[in-house]
């Protein structure tokens, strides 16, 4: 094997057993957190880093990335700055082998280790690591002090934090009132959106400026774009046997037919969702709004948890508040399931903008089958 690539420390007596959470006097009963994810985004960040840069010799001002493992003897290795980073991704589109990778080719960050093609530091069974890493002008923070550390779930729990950091921007914005103004006009941070300039998306919210949306829609989601998209749908059998009127619902997007393209493609949500519940538990769907929308939940639990970049708990919510709302208005410039099926829809609803949701809202439901 090669030279390591990367310079190992070695620190002998490293004896920690966690943090103390709070002040205690002497003799009294104090709690010891062992293990955290903890971002820079969070007060306390700063008092654990303050303390580990004393034992380990570094400057929080000044460091990129820094790993520390303690074995069963108590010996810490660190790596400062350069050693072996890899992560397990799911990506939005197919990839190449030596291909780069851009934050707009990715949808989910699955796990993280610390290895490459010749090289493995990662942290054994039961030992003890720490690593604390920059991403732009944020942190993030991981420890596990408790001599009980699982590869599985440690891979796991470190891409977790590190999309914690590196998306922090939409996970605090998803947890607050801007994203119920996103979803009454219509629109949720879709993962089509997400990593794609999605910063200018939501300002328009953020500054109330939705008249703004349909120039960057068309920006963003130009036909090229809307076929890359769109091929690959028909890899899945719940697409194929949807086939004609997807194909044709894009061929007239394609063609600035908006009103056949959203007639032909506002049913698909549930005609999709339908034949994968019925060939994975045999039954079928009711024709109710609220139980497609829990249905969808649903499947997407199958593949994404909450923290995932598809925040499935809250496309539950525009599904809910939006693509299946009720609504006995006579007529209307949405293009919703109601209103498209009901005859409700004024021409205004056949825009190319309300026809983009739709393709993104069926792009969503793509990933979760």
């Amino acid at each position: 094997m090669n030279k390591p690539w990367f310079k190992t420390e070695i620190k002998k007596n490293v004896n920690l057993a966690g943090f103390v959470v709070g002040n205690y006097a002497s003799g009294e009963q104090a709690r010891v957190l062992s293990k955290g994810l903890i971002t820079s985004f969070e007060a306390r960040f700063y008092g654990y880093v303050e303390n580990l840069s004393k034992i380990f010799n570094f400057n929080i001002d000044k460091i990129n990335n820094i790993l520390i493992v303690i074995d069963s003897n108590d010996t810490a290795k660190i790596y400062r700055e350069s050693f072996p980073l890899s992560m397990d991704i799911k990506a939005k589109s197919n990839l190449s082998k030596f291909q780069l990778v851009t934050s707009n080719d990715i949808i989910d960050i699955i796990s993280i280790t610390f290895s490459d093609s010749q090289f493995n530091v990662d942290p054994l069974n039961n030992e003890q690591v720490i690593w604390l890493f920059r991403k732009g002008l944020s942190f993030g923070l991981y420890f596990d002090l408790s001599k009980k550390l699982q590869q599985d779930t440690f891979k796991f729990e470190t891409a977790l934090l590190f999309k914690r950091v590196a998306f922090f921007d939409i996970y605090n914005k998803i947890e607050d009132e801007l994203l119920n103004n996103i979803i009454k006009n219509g629109w949720f941070p879709f993962i089509q959106i997400v990593g794609n300039k999605h910063e200018e998306f939501f300002s328009y919210f953020n500054t109330f400026r939705t008249d703004l949306i349909d120039g960057w829609c068309e920006k963003t989601f130009s036909n090229e774009r809307i076929e890359q998209i769109t091929s690959k749908w028909l890899t899945n059998y719940a697409f194929i046997e949807r086939s004609k009127p997807i194909a044709e619902g894009i061929s007239c997007f394609i063609e600035e037919k908006y009103a056949a393209a959203i007639s032909s493609l506002i049913p698909m949500l549930e005609g999709i969702s339908n034949i994968f519940v019925m060939r994975t538990t045999g039954k079928s769907i009711g024709y109710k709004g609220d139980e497609i929308t829990k249905q969808v939940e649903i499947i997407s639990n199958r593949k994404y948890n909450e923290e995932s970049l598809f925040f499935v708990k809250h496309f539950k919510q525009y599904l809910k508040e939006y693509y299946f709302k009720n609504t006995t208005t006579a007529e209307s410039h949405e293009a919703i399931r109601n209103t498209i099926s009901h005859g409700r829809a004024t021409d205004n609803s056949f825009s190319r903008t309300n026809a983009v949701k739709i393709i993104l809202t069926l792009d969503q439901l793509y990933y979760f089958i």
